[in-house]
């Protein structure tokens, strides 16, 4: 099995050339890693990691069967879904 990791970082992202591309070229699952927890832990403005929990998983794995059959923009918007986190609804 050849694995292949393309990685994006967090929902504010305007990729140079659309991972939609670069995933239809490859041809292999994409899987939806999600981080929650993470601004209240470790946020971005400090140095110092604090008490908290951090969870992570993946959120959806989209096989090619079904993203080749969605528009770039399509397949765009389930990825931010399923990427997107709320940090002010975690518990």
């Amino acid at each position: 099995m050849q694995v292949v990791w393309l990685v994006l970082p967090t929902q504010n992202f305007s990729p140079l050339i659309p991972h939609s591309i670069v995933a239809k070229k490859i041809n292999l699952p994409i899987a939806l890693y999600r981080i929650e927890g993470g601004y209240g832990v470790h946020p971005r403005w400090s140095d110092v990691v604090r008490r908290g929990k951090m969870r992570s998983y993946v959120s959806r794995v989209i096989y090619p069967e079904e993203f080749m059959q969605m528009t770039d923009e399509g397949l765009l918007t389930v990825i931010k879904e399923g990427i997107y986190v709320d940090e002010n609804k975690i518990e």
